[in-house]
C-alpha cells in the first residue's frame, strides 16, 4: 500500500510540475510576438493633443495658499507709523535677544517682542 501512494504522489507532483511550467509560460493569448531584430523605420506621426479635465464651471477654483516660511513669522505693522518690521537682535539691555524693530529706524523707534 506505501508503494501505491508513494507512485500516486509522484504521479500528483508531475502533473503539477507540468502545469505549473504552462502557466509559466503563459497561455497562447497572452504570448507575444518576438520583436524584429532590427525596427523598420518610419517616419513620426504627429501625435494628439493631450486633452486634460476642466474645472467644472459651478466649482470654484481652490486658492493656493502663498508659501510662508515655517522658520519666520510674518512681519507685524509698527505700532506708531504702521510700516513693516524687521526682525532685529539687541546684545544687551531690557530687550535683549531678539525683537521686531521698525524700518524707519531712527525716525521711528517702534518695536514689538516675538511671541513664538
Amino acid at each position: 500500500m506505501a508503494r501505491n501512494t508513494a507512485s500516486a504522489l509522484k504521479s500528483l507532483i508531475k502533473a503539477l510540475r507540468g502545469l505549473w511550467s504552462r502557466v509559466a509560460r503563459g497561455t497562447p493569448s497572452q504570448r507575444q510576438p518576438p520583436e524584429p531584430a532590427t525596427p523598420a523605420v518610419q517616419s513620426p506621426e504627429p501625435q494628439a493633443p493631450v486633452r486634460t479635465r476642466r474645472a467644472k464651471p459651478d466649482k470654484k477654483p481652490r486658492q493656493a495658499a502663498p508659501p510662508t516660511p515655517a522658520t519666520e513669522p510674518a512681519a507685524p505693522a509698527c505700532p506708531h507709523c504702521r510700516k513693516t518690521m524687521v526682525i532685529k537682535v539687541a546684545r544687551t539691555g531690557k530687550n535683549a535677544g531678539e525683537f521686531w524693530g521698525c524700518v524707519a529706524y531712527p525716525k521711528c523707534r517702534g518695536i514689538r517682542p516675538i511671541f513664538r
